[in-house]
């Protein structure tokens, strides 16, 4: 796919905008015309190939998806060194706005339409789940951001999940990113654990709760929500809604079970529960059409008038294309809100050159001294050294396997951009990716979703906060353990890792300096 020369774009209102991305109605002129949502990415997020290259990537794996409700990719691309994706465009309203208005008026959703509402989520997202490629390999694919913004209902009924293909930066990971997402990750999603199907359920769960309840799954500031996210701590749904079929109750505890393996395994078990769940209602007929035109009555007229305009005035009629329409400054977000997104599309660089340039300086020094001490002098005093040290020092042939072996690398924070309570934000997060990593296991895999890479990152935060200080014992102790267990086992390569990502941290470590040793030795 790919953004098409030909196609004419007009950019109209702006309808939402993040640190990130700004999305605008826009039209596609030409022969055709047709209303479309779309997204434009700050012109900085794209100027590293990288991150092109990860925008380009899940945009292509988004526009394969064609199911009804799922709101499909009709084009996207890169003009004047801006991204852009265009996706169809729907009147109606997102759950958030649904249950604001149901607030206002007094009302609480109907389980039928409720469970309705879920029903449609749970297809797309079967389909999405288990696409597959031409060779019957799955593409993998989840949403990770299934949160009420992103649900569309329609004035005609039909249910449409936003956003698939839109990158989205870890929220813990980005402090100044829109926090309320955190509310309806998985507690695997929150400490950065390993993410699978269950995932997303347990995030459809969160949904039909407050479709059901009309109240927030998780209340609190953003440090109390992560920390009842990391456990699933919230108020049982019977003790809000006391009248509703047991099947209902035990269908939402199921969903959002904090135990992966204790959920529905996949969207179609789930499905099968919602169909039994609405065959037990006295009123399972309802139709969630009727509901959002009555409900919105005034705004779906409204808003059904604006569009028919829209078509009437850009029928024929030539426009300016997208790429005069996103070119430039003009539509960016203010200055100063663009560097401050900017600083965290740069986490890292500017410490990787600082430090850069601070070796070639102490290497500049280094020559400098020896240069005005005589080359001579120096070679001969460092060849005496050499001979005498080496004589009395003869040193084994390190084994291949240390040689390959190397610690996680791990990203540089760029803390001289962030603000004290951002700083503290982020190691509370950090700490809790750290504890949960120990616990599962994982000390030094997989890649950034590690013990030594947050860890490290919460000691470049703080380097003497005692619950830092207390995951970096941790950490030591459990490779030690790991280490010794390989030795045993005779499994040098593993045991080398362990080692010497021990080491790393811990260069007086005794005993992972004796284990080194005697594997040397033992070569």
């Amino acid at each position: 796919m790919g953004s098409k020369p030909k196609n004419k774009y007009l950019l109209l209102d702006l309808l939402s905008e993040r640190m990130t991305d700004e999305l605008y109605l826009g039209i596609l002129t030409g022969e055709q015309v047709r209303i479309l949502a779309v997204r434009k990415f700050l012109p900085h997020l794209v100027k590293d190939p990288d991150m092109l290259a990860h925008f380009t990537n899940e945009a292509r794996r988004a526009s394969l998806l064609q199911h009804k409700n799922i709101a499909a990719v009709c084009d996207y691309g890169k003009i004047d060194g801006t991204f852009f994706i265009a996706n169809e465009y729907f009147l109606g309203k997102n759950l958030d706005q649904i249950r604001i208005k149901l607030k206002e008026n007094g009302q609480y959703l109907a389980p039928d339409i409720a469970l309705q509402i879920l029903e449609q989520i749970c297809s797309g997202m079967d389909y999405a789940h288990n696409l597959k490629d031409i060779s019957g390999n799955s593409f993998n694919l989840l949403h990770g951001g299934l949160t009420p913004q992103n649900i569309l209902v329609t004035y005609e009924g039909e249910v449409k999940i936003l956003n698939f293909g839109v990158i989205r930066d870890n929220i813990i990971d980005n402090p100044s990113e829109d926090e309320t997402g955190i509310a309806y990750m998985s507690p695997e999603q929150v400490m950065g654990g390993e993410l699978d199907c269950r995932s997303d359920i347990f995030a459809m769960g969160i949904l039909f709760y407050e479709m059901l309840s009309g109240i927030r799954f998780y209340n609190g500031g953003t440090s109390e929500i992560i920390q009842k996210a990391v456990r699933a701590d919230f108020q049982p749904l019977k003790g809000i809604i006391p009248d509703l079929p047991d099947d209902i109750y035990a269908l939402a505890a199921k969903a959002v079970d904090c135990r992966p393996e204790a959920r529905y395994q996949n969207c179609r078990e789930l499905a099968a529960d919602i169909e039994n769940c609405r065959n037990q209602l006295e009123n399972n007929n309802s139709s969630i059409s009727r509901f959002m035109q009555q409900l919105f009555a005034v705004e779906y007229q409204a808003e059904r008038q604006v569009i028919s305009k829209i078509l009437q005035q850009h029928t024929h009629t030539q426009q300016p294309g997208l790429k005069k329409q996103l070119k430039g400054d003009k539509m960016d977000l203010p200055k100063k809100r663009r560097q401050e997104t900017r600083k965290y599309a740069q986490i890292g660089i500017e410490n990787i050159r600082g430090a850069a340039k601070k070796r070639l300086r102490k290497k500049d020094d280094i020559f400098r001294i020896v240069q005005s001490a005589g080359l001579a002098l120096a070679a001969v005093a460092l060849i005496t050294v050499g001979v005498y040290y080496f004589r009395n020092h003869p040193e084994k042939e390190l084994p291949d396997y240390f040689m390959q072996a190397a610690p996680p690398k791990w990203q540089k924070l760029d803390l001289a951009a962030m603000t004290q309570k951002e700083k503290d934000f982020l190691l509370f997060t950090l700490n809790i990716k750290s504890g949960g990593a120990l616990d599962e296991g994982r000390l030094i895999s997989p890649a950034d979703k590690n013990a030594f890479v947050y860890i490290n990152q919460a000691r470049s935060v703080a380097p003497e906060n005692k619950e830092v200080l207390g995951n970096l014992e941790r950490l030591v102790q459990q490779l030690e353990q790991r280490a010794e267990l390989a030795v045993q086992q005779g499994e040098n390569n593993k045991a080398a890792k362990f080692i010497t990502a021990g080491l790393a941290i811990a260069p007086d470590n005794q005993k992972l300096i004796a284990m080194k040793q005697k594997l040397i030795d033992g070569h």
